[in-house]
């Protein structure tokens, strides 16, 4: 904890009146097992026609839905099919693409998805990456948790610091800043199941007192 003493001067008509101002920071962290898996995809489509790329898309986000697991994206985009050969662009039909984000709660359920798009003739897929993550409502949760105890802490430290000055302390200003330290992992389909470990989240408050 770092502490700063400041002396500031106030005059009142002939009075004077001699306030000390003190600066802190405090830090408070738990940490938090991850609920929450995160796997991010693209699937994509080639045709010479520009409404059969988009069928095929089409029909591969139908087969998503259907297996009713929670996702986000589906977006479609499309552009020509071209490639580099010895420096010469060569265009041939046309691609279309599509990003998708799973939340899911049993890593299990990712092999449905695998085995969905693997069936659909003309799709490919790829995975980008996979994240085990905390949830945004116990994120906000423990986050709430954490600031109410550091403002515990600083009331309990402006007592003090009163006692040691013999004045009256009071919270002037506080703000805090948050911090989430998440395990990241890189991996396709082929790969093993990644180990659930435990996240920190923290938060930082810069609280200042006037003591009088």
């Amino acid at each position: 904890m770092a502490v700063f003493l400041v002396l500031l001067f106030a005059f009142c008509g002939f009075a004077q009146e001699i306030a000390t101002k003190v600066s802190f920071s405090s830090t408070a962290s738990t940490q938090l097992l991850p609920d929450t898996y995160l796997l991010s995809l693209t699937i994509s489509a080639t045709a010479s026609k520009e409404s059969t790329a988009l069928s095929l898309l089409g029909k591969a986000h139908k087969e998503l839905a259907k297996l009713s697991l929670p996702f986000s994206g589906g977006k479609f985009y499309l552009d020509r099919n071209c490639l580099l050969d010895k420096g010469t662009q060569k265009c041939q039909g046309f691609k279309a693409s599509a990003s998708y984000e799973f939340h899911l709660q049993d890593i299990q359920r990712q092999a449905a998805i695998f085995e969905t798009l693997s069936s659909i003739d003309g799709i490919n897929f790829a995975v980008h990456q996979t994240e085990w993550m905390i949830s945004p409502a116990r994120q906000e949760k423990a986050k709430e948790e954490l600031m109410l105890s550091l403002l515990d802490k600083a009331k309990t430290f402006s007592d003090q610091i009163g006692k040691r000055l013999n004045k009256s302390c009071a919270i002037e200003s506080i703000s805090y800043q948050p911090s989430h330290t998440p395990i990241l992992y890189a991996k396709t389909q082929t790969l093993p199941e990644p180990t659930k470990e435990p996240q920190t989240i923290s938060i930082t408050a810069n609280i200042s007192l006037i003591c009088r």
